[in-house]
């Protein structure tokens, strides 16, 4: 399942992982460009949004990766700080 996600997005990785006890595991994909995930993920979630308090998330985590893509902010690291603050909040609901 997690290499159709990958083969739809024409992006990422699928990782076999070992749970904290070592015995338990699970499969995480993973996009690690941002370069790919403002093309391909961001545009996807965009026409097919989140439901929930996850859309909030998404919301200000995408404006998170367009932060941190333009290097000529000049408050790139104040605002970037406080989005993941923002995040930090909505998770621990």
């Amino acid at each position: 399942m997690f290499n159709k996600i990958k083969e739809f997005f024409k992006s990422g990785n699928v990782y076999n992982k070992k749970g904290s006890d070592g015995q338990n595991s699970y499969i995480q994909y993973q996009i690690g460009s941002n370069k790919d995930i403002i093309s391909y993920l961001i545009p996807h979630f965009s026409l097919y949004p989140l439901m929930s308090y996850k859309k909030h998330v998404y919301i200000i985590w995408s404006e998170l990766i367009e932060l941190l893509s333009n290097p000529h902010s000049e408050s790139r690291n104040k605002r970037a700080i406080e989005l993941i603050h923002q995040i930090q909040k909505l998770n621990n609901i």
